[in-house]
């Protein structure tokens, strides 16, 4: 990008009053023929003052 190529910028600022907390996490593991192992971890938590959100894998063949 070149910065000559921005026409436009507009600085905004609004309240958020209200609202809904969302949490959402999905995880898929597979393992194909043998000797093969796989698995996944994965959260999300939020609250009114915070949020956190993680996820570990491991795809093992022996």
């Amino acid at each position: 990008m070149i910065i000559s190529d921005l026409n436009y910028l507009e600085n905004t600022s609004e309240e958020i009053v209200g609202g809904a907390n969302k949490a959402f996490a999905d995880a898929l593991a597979n393992a194909y023929g043998n000797n093969t192992y796989t698995s996944t971890y994965t959260f999300a938590v939020t609250t009114n003052n915070s949020s956190a959100s993680g996820s570990s894998s491991t795809a093992i063949t022996y």
